[in-house]
């Protein structure tokens, strides 16, 4: 049995009716509770002739309590995965020798060695520094042996075969 349109119209009213009734019911019995006695210092100050009643104040969350604990966050995503600690930085090492050979002279049982090295020639002994960073420690048969003085680093330059 399908309703006509009137009675449904009827039963629609009649709820209507019955939701105004009850919002009316519930503001009389806010409006008979007694409001709470407030000290004079938070009393509004009574109303000028021509003011304008003040605003309506927002209403402000409560602070959070010291001993209330946070509330877990139910969307955020757990996970077990532990990422690993970093790897160790890696030891300095010296750069590849800036120097190019280009000759060697054997003069009186001393070895010079000639080096191209930034667009300049140099002549090496052992002992000799170079370019503040390098020393010449040792030139033997055809291996010239180096140092890199800021790593306390030895570096071989191959300096052609015997003479």
């Amino acid at each position: 049995m399908n309703p006509t349109p009137r009675q449904r119209w009827i039963v629609l009213g009649g709820l209507l009716l019955a939701t105004l009734a009850a919002g009316m019911m519930i503001e009389e019995e806010a409006a008979d509770e007694p409001e709470p006695r407030r000290p004079r210092s938070e009393r509004p100050a009574a109303p000028t002739a021509g003011a304008l009643p003040p605003a309506p104040v927002a209403a402000q969350p409560l602070p959070p309590t010291a001993d209330a604990a946070p509330l877990p966050d139910p969307f955020r995503s757990h996970s077990w995965y532990i990422a690993p600690p970093p790897p160790p930085p890696a030891q300095p090492v010296a750069p590849p020798l800036p120097f190019s050979y280009l000759g060697k002279v054997i003069e009186d049982k001393e070895i010079r060695v000639f080096l191209a090295y930034q667009g300049r020639h140099l002549i090496a002994r052992q002992g000799d520094k170079l370019d503040r960073n390098y020393v010449v420690e040792a030139i033997e048969g055809n291996r010239m042996r180096i140092r890199y003085l800021p790593l306390n680093e030895e570096q071989e330059l191959a300096i052609g075969g015997e003479s």
